[in-house]
């Protein structure tokens, strides 16, 4: 249940290691398609988000396009 998540913070993370967090937090398996995105450094808040929040925050920086299919998360 999404009521004992709390506020998420990661302060100059590559988006490798936002993924590591992202992935349990909801429950998915994340496939990054371009290897490189993986480095991108990020400064990500998180305050309970749907997962498509959190997607669309991180697509809006990293200029990526995602895709959820049930369980997993594809990034392009």
């Amino acid at each position: 249940t999404r009521q004992g998540r709390r506020k998420r913070k990661c302060k100059d993370k590559s988006q490798k290691e936002i993924i590591s967090v992202l992935e349990p937090w909801f429950d998915v398996q994340v496939t990054v398609k371009n290897r490189q995105l993986l480095d991108e450094r990020f400064n990500l808040s998180l305050d309970n988000p749907p997962l498509t929040g959190a997607l669309e925050r991180l697509a809006f920086m990293g200029s990526f396009d995602y895709q959820i299919d049930g369980k997993r998360v594809i990034i392009r």
